[in-house]
């Protein structure tokens, strides 16, 4: 029988073994070729700028029901996506924070300013329990 401090650790070490792989990932910038660079799998991403505060991140989460997985999550949702009430797109959170005044403008703002980092993590279970391990760690400035 495990006891509960032997099932933190395992879960525990499971979740930052998740955090290492994404924050060692390579970064790409929000430019023309991002669209194809994004897999259509599911997993776990994070966005910051490009330069300045390393440890300050922006957004961070999942793709749990993306039609094409990562893709559709940072691409379409986040970066192509938009409009007032939007709340969850990187677009709408651009403008609600006072950096650009309408949808180009804010996605310029992200071309220029903003790198995504991601992986690929199929099981369901895993990826939504090292979500909620990543927002409490790295605690995005634009999660709130």
């Amino acid at each position: 029988m495990t006891s509960t401090n032997e099932m933190i650790e395992t879960n525990s070490r499971e979740c930052r073994a998740v955090l290492d792989r994404l924050l060692a990932a390579q970064a790409f910038a929000f430019d023309d070729e991002l669209k194809f660079r994004l897999p259509t799998k599911p997993g776990l991403y994070v966005i910051r700028r490009q330069s300045g505060n390393a440890d300050e991140y922006l957004h961070a989460g999942q793709s749990p029901k993306a039609k094409d997985g990562l893709r559709s999550r940072v691409w379409q949702q986040h970066f192509r996506g938009g409009g007032t009430g939007a709340g969850s797109d990187l677009v709408q959170k651009v403008i609600d924070r006072g950096q650009a005044q309408d949808k180009p403008s804010a996605q310029l703002c992200i071309r220029n300013n903003c790198v995504v980092q991601w992986i690929v993590e199929e099981n369901v279970d895993l990826r939504c329990w090292a979500e909620h391990y990543i927002l409490s760690v790295l605690r995005p400035i634009w999660g709130r």
